[in-house]
C-alpha cells in the first residue's frame, strides 16, 4: 500500500543518511541531496546540535503553543498534493510530488516528483520552517520541477503559511519573505463525509431500511456497517492526484443468511465501484462510480 512505501522510504532515507554521516567522520550535519543544502544546527521542533557535536532537543515545553500555531497545525495537517512551484504549474502525472506532515512527529515525507525527501519541521503561529532535510539520490532528467521544489523544502527555509478552500477543494500557500507563493499544496476536503449515515438510495431504487447503514472515519481511513443484514468493515482510500476521490478496500464481511441477498449483493458492489463522493443536496452525500453514474445516496442518521 502507498502508506507502508512511504514509512519504508522514510526509513530508507534515515538509514542512508546516517550511513554517509558514519563514512564522513563528521558531526552536527545532515546528508542531503546536492539541491538541499546541509545544516549544523537548528532552532526548531526537532534535534540539533550543540558546539560538541552531540544532540540537543530543541522542543517546546507542552502546553506552550499558541492558539495560532495549533490552527496552523490542523490545517496543514496529512498529505498534500504539489500542484504548483512559484508560477509554474506542476503537470497532472502518474506519481504527482506530494509532502505529508505528521503533526506528532514533527516529521515530513514527500517526493519532488522524482526522489523522496524527508525531515522535519517546525511551526510557530503562522510560519512554518524546514530543517534537517535528506533526499535520495535518483536521477530524473525530465522531471525539471524537482530542483524547484527542493529549493523551497529546504534547510533552514521559513513561510508563512496562508490555507484556502475553493469548491470543497483545499489550498494550502507557502509564501516568502515577498509574499509570493513559494508552493501551493491541494487536497480535496472530504470531511463532509465523517459520520453515520443510512443508505436512501442504491443506483436507481430508493431504500427504506434503516439497518442498511454505513459509517465513515475520514481521519483513520476506516468504514463499517450494515447491508441490512451482514455487517462489514474495511478501509477506504483517497488520491491526491484527483479532486473527491473515494475507494474501498480490505472489505470483511460477516456470513448470516438474509433474506433479501439481492441487495446486500448490490450494495456491496456498489462500495467496491466507487471511486468518488461528493456533497449532495441538504446534507447528504452522493457515491459514484469512474463513470459518473450515481452508486449510493447517503443521508445523515
Amino acid at each position: 500500500m502507498k502508506i507502508n512505501f512511504h514509512y519504508a522510504a522514510s526509513a530508507m532515507i534515515t538509514l542512508f543518511a546516517a550511513a554517509v554521516i558514519s563514512s564522513c567522520g563528521t558531526t552536527g550535519k545532515t546528508a542531503t541531496s546536492g539541491n538541499i543544502g546541509s545544516t549544523t544546527t537548528h532552532n526548531s521542533a526537532t534535534t540539533g546540535h550543540n558546539q560538541t557535536g552531540k544532540p540537543v532537543q530543541n522542543k517546546p515545553a507542552k502546553g506552550t503553543a499558541s492558539p495560532s500555531t495549533d490552527a496552523t497545525l490542523e490545517k496543514i495537517s496529512g498529505e498534500w498534493q504539489i500542484v504548483k512551484v512559484g508560477k509554474k504549474d506542476i503537470p497532472v502525472i502518474d506519481e504527482m510530488p506530494y509532502v505529508n506532515f505528521e503533526i506528532p512527529s514533527g516529521r515530513f515525507y514527500g517526493s519532488n516528483g522524482c526522489n523522496i525527501l524527508n525531515g522535519s519541521f517546525n511551526v510557530d503561529n503562522t510560519t512554518i520552517s524546514f530543517n534537517g532535510v535528506i533526499s535520495t539520490l535518483k536521477m530524473c532528467q525530465d522531471v525539471e520541477y524537482q530542483y524547484d521544489i527542493n529549493a523551497v523544502i529546504g534547510d533552514g527555509k521559513s513561510y508563512q503559511v496562508e490555507a484556502t478552500v475553493e469548491g470543497g477543494v483545499n489550498y494550502i500557500y507557502l509564501n516568502d519573505a515577498r509574499g509570493h507563493h513559494a508552493i501551493t499544496l491541494r487536497r480535496s476536503d472530504m470531511s463532509f463525509l465523517n459520520g453515520q449515515w443510512k443508505i436512501t438510495r442504491l443506483g436507481d431504487k430508493d431504500i427504506d431500511n434503516e439497518e442498511m447503514n454505513i459509517f465513515i472515519d475520514m481521519p483513520e481511513h476506516k468504514v463499517h456497517g450494515n447491508t441490512g443484514c451482514n455487517y462489514f468493515n474495511g478501509d477506504l482510500y483517497t488520491s491526491p492526484n484527483e479532486a473527491f476521490s473515494l475507494s474501498f478496500g480490505q472489505m470483511g464481511v460477516t456470513r448470516m443468511a438474509c433474506p433479501d441477498n439481492n441487495m446486500e449483493t448490490a450494495m456491496l458492489l456498489a462500495l467496491e465501484q466507487t471511486t468518488n463522493a461528493r456533497p449532495g443536496r441538504n446534507g447528504s452525500a452522493v457515491l459514484y462510480d469512474r463513470n459518473g453514474n450515481t452508486l449510493i445516496v447517503l443521508e445523515r442518521m
